[in-house]
């Protein structure tokens, strides 16, 4: 009689169906496929133990889940106050680390430039990237992804359909890399073993270091080193920390430890056995995390689809007439003065208060101006003009629909889209959602009100 394959004759033991139920499990996608035997990890890993550095964390090991891609895997429950992660001080790549490179540091001082912290760090990046199998921190490059999927990374044809804040946020990161390509320039141009090494250094490479450190950064206020940094000095690479993914119901805290010396997140929330371990960037709304870091959470509560003024301002002078909007000058400038421009928006549960509170005061009678700011905050709800302060609101986010409407259109009509241009659409497409919930329940109000 043929032996059924999978399960061994006789009495099956408590190893073999421990095994065949994480098998089932991982089949069903409920454990992750751990990955730290790939060779990238364990190189990583024995790096920041060489030398015996205080490098530790929670029994975490490298997984990837169906959900969130690369992460990191809790192989026991962890406890509130545990450290997940502990980095020596001395792997932390900041700008004090960078000066203590002899090339590195002659070649900036005899350039007589200063750097913004982020672009000193790119180009310890690429000086270190250039040196190869020479770099003591090849085992960290390595471990780097390879491009990363921000504006940034779309093409001239992916961004003609974007959206025009989308546009406006790309266009801001060409000027960064732009700018950051012409420092490393200059200060390779200081020495000639850097311009030798870095003879082929192109565009590309800049906008990899650059986003390298814009995604993976840490926040640490460093020493200003020399005075060669130019603005706030306050950000680091921790190696083996960019594992961690960011999500908005992580409760944690990270420091430099001064006992241990040490780099450490500690969770403040449990997790169980399988869980993938997060940690917490911030408050941050999806156009925040896509422009930053390059991804989007599916339930994010901190969700906002931007509006400009000059979109409130175009809108309101079309309800206005232009016979009635000549004073919208001074209404603009009330708005700027209140900081009111700061958080206009749309969430899903409708326009913003400062939204609200613009159109308020764009539709304001000239003779209430003068005490705009007053009214407004008294009740902004019980104006005189709330029934053209509603209208416009839906007006605008009307328009607001159909601009996002035809750029998803456009962007699904593209072939070959980069993981940039994936993940805008998918941000598109999540800001029409939101605006459809937001307008169903402006509506069901302006219906209670009448």
């Amino acid at each position: 009689m043929a032996e059924v394959k999978g399960k061994p004759p006789g009495r099956c033991g408590r190893a073999w169906r421990h095994r065949k139920r994480r098998r089932q499990a991982r089949e069903e996608g409920n454990i992750p496929l751990v990955v730290d035997a790939d060779l990238v990890f364990l190189r990583l890993s024995q790096w920041l133990r060489e030398g015996n550095r205080n490098f530790s964390h929670a029994q975490l090991r490298p997984a990837v889940f169906a959900d969130t891609g690369r992460g990191l895997m809790a192989t026991r429950a962890v406890q509130p106050g545990e450290v997940l992660v502990s980095i020596p001080e001395e792997v932390l790549i900041t700008s004090s680390k960078v000066i203590q490179d002899a090339v590195l540091w002659r070649a900036l001082h005899k350039s007589h430039i200063k750097l913004k912290a982020m672009d000193l760090l790119a180009l310890f990046l690429l000086y270190h990237k250039f040196l190869g199998e020479k770099s003591q921190w090849k085992a960290y490059l390595d471990s780097l992804p390879r491009d990363y999927s921000v504006p940034a990374y779309c093409s001239q044809e992916e961004t003609n359909v974007l959206p025009e804040i989308l546009k406006m946020y790309k266009l801001k990161q060409d000027e960064n890399i732009s700018q950051c390509y012409s420092s490393i320039q200059i200060v390779t141009s200081a020495s000639a073993y850097l311009q030798s090494l870095f003879c082929s250094l192109c565009i590309d490479q800049v906008r990899w270091s650059w986003f390298t450190v814009n995604t993976r950064a840490v926040y640490l206020r460093n020493q200003n080193p020399s005075g060669i940094v130019i603005g706030d000095d306050t950000c680091a690479l921790a190696p083996y920390l960019d594992l961690l993914n960011h999500t908005h119901m992580a409760e944690m805290e990270a420091d430099l430890n001064p006992v241990n010396s040490c780099y450490e997140i500690v969770t403040h929330v449990s997790y169980n056995k399988y869980d993938q371990v997060f940690i917490n960037y911030g408050p941050h709304d999806n156009l925040k995390l896509y422009v930053e870091y390059g991804f989007i959470l599916p339930q994010n509560p901190h969700n906002h689809i931007p509006v400009t003024l000059s979109e409130v301002v175009s809108v309101v002078k079309i309800a206005l007439g232009n016979e009635d909007s000549s004073n919208m000058h001074s209404k603009v400038q009330l708005i700027c003065l209140y900081d009111l421009d700061k958080n206009l928006g749309v969430n899903i549960e409708g326009p913003t208060w400062s939204l609200e509170a613009a159109v308020t005061i764009c539709l304001m009678p000239l003779q209430q101006l003068t005490r705009g700011w007053q009214l407004v905050c008294e009740d902004v709800a019980g104006v005189g003009h709330r029934e053209e302060v509603l209208s416009c609101l839906r007006c605008l986010m009307q328009q607001k629909m159909q601009h996002l409407e035809d750029c998803v259109k456009d962007m699904v009509k593209l072939s070959h889209k980069s993981t940039a241009a994936i993940m805008a659409e998918a941000l598109v497409e999540q800001w029409c959602t939101t605006l459809r919930s937001a307008m169903r329940k402006h509506d069901t109000s302006v219906e209670g009100t009448e």
